[in-house]
């Protein structure tokens, strides 16, 4: 996985929280770091064309809710085509 920013231990805490109660399957935990590392950088948008454990409805509903449960802002997960 390539990072634009370092992986740090904020960044993984919050990787554990999204795929602990099963918003992202634990086989999936880069992604959830991707998404934890775009949180905590403070990144306004997440695009992805990642449908299965990113862009994926479901999950992005689920994530959402345990970033504010967390005390998290939040990042505009979508695709590319959604942006424009």
């Amino acid at each position: 996985m390539v990072s634009l920013f370092p992986v740090n231990e904020r960044i993984l805490e919050l990787a554990k929280l999204l795929v602990a109660p099963g918003a992202i399957p634990e086989k999936a935990g880069p992604d959830a770091v991707h998404i934890a590392a775009a949180v905590v950088e403070g990144c306004e948008y997440l695009l992805t064309w990642n449908f299965r454990h990113i862009a994926n409805v479901r999950i992005r509903r689920e994530v959402e809710r345990i970033l504010a449960r967390h005390g998290y802002h939040q990042t505009t997960i979508c695709t590319p085509e959604e942006l424009v």
